[in-house]
């Protein structure tokens, strides 16, 4: 089940951010690694420092599809010995309608009364 929803004409910027199992902030070392588990849905375009990443919609996912998994690594320690990830499933649905179009048919004789 997704965590964040977008529409196939959104986009959003992540950032990532280093936390103890208390959910107080640690620093983090090195740039983090970002990568999405379908890029034909989300793409994922990092910054310089790698401390945020844009996430761009590709294309809508058929209805029941997993959600996208968009991943990130760094590490935890200034030796580059301890690589931490998290995890956030993102859901791209189609944009929904924003207008009624009327269409006229072809105009014909009315029958007799």
């Amino acid at each position: 089940m997704p965590t964040f929803i977008l529409t196939d004409a959104q986009q959003v910027t992540l950032a990532v951010a280093g936390a103890d199992a208390a959910g107080n902030p640690k620093p983090i070392f090195g740039a983090p690694l970002w990568t999405t588990s379908d890029p034909a849905v989300l793409a994922i375009t990092p910054s310089a420092d790698g401390l945020t990443a844009l996430a761009v919609s590709v294309a809508a996912q058929p209805d029941g599809a997993p959600p996208v998994t968009v991943t990130v690594s760094a590490f935890a320690d200034a030796t580059s010995t301890t690589l931490i990830a998290g995890t956030l499933n993102i859901g791209v649905v189609a944009t929904p309608a924003t207008q009624l179009i009327i269409t006229p048919g072809a105009p014909e004789p009315k029958p007799a009364a």
